[in-house]
């Protein structure tokens, strides 16, 4: 499971979010920076690793809701990369409402090969129908 991040997903993401912060959008500017070129921002990343979740069937139907989320930017990201996620459980423990908690830890890299994001993600899910 991949996805590789485009130069239009940044420009997007500046226009979804309202974060025009050069470093991303104005490659003359980035050309000068210690990257080189622009990056994608940080929260596009991770919405990008949320995304994934949802496609390799991590977050289902059945999630009510993401309770948090802790983010730890490892590298960046520049339009071109494929990101690949990988992610495990690491928790799972009934609540009092008859639903579950979720732990789940990601490890977001390039091609699988460098790092760039890890994620530790708390999700709550439903009492299955029928429980």
């Amino acid at each position: 499971m991949g996805r590789t991040v485009t130069e239009e997903d940044v420009a997007r993401f500046a226009e979804l979010s309202g974060d025009h912060h050069r470093l991303h959008v104005d490659a003359a500017f980035a050309a000068g920076t210690r990257y080189g070129r622009p990056i994608a921002h940080g929260l596009l990343t991770a919405a990008l690793a949320s995304g994934l979740l949802y496609a390799g069937g991590v977050i289902t139907d059945d999630v009510d809701a993401l309770v948090e989320v802790k983010l730890q930017f490892l590298a960046p990201v520049v339009p071109g990369d494929e990101l690949a996620d990988e992610t495990h459980l690491v928790e799972s423990r009934p609540t009092r409402n008859g639903g579950r908690l979720e732990r789940y830890e990601s490890l977001l890299s390039t091609g699988g090969e460098r790092p760039v994001l890890r994620a530790e993600w708390l999700l709550l899910r439903r009492e299955p129908e029928g429980a």
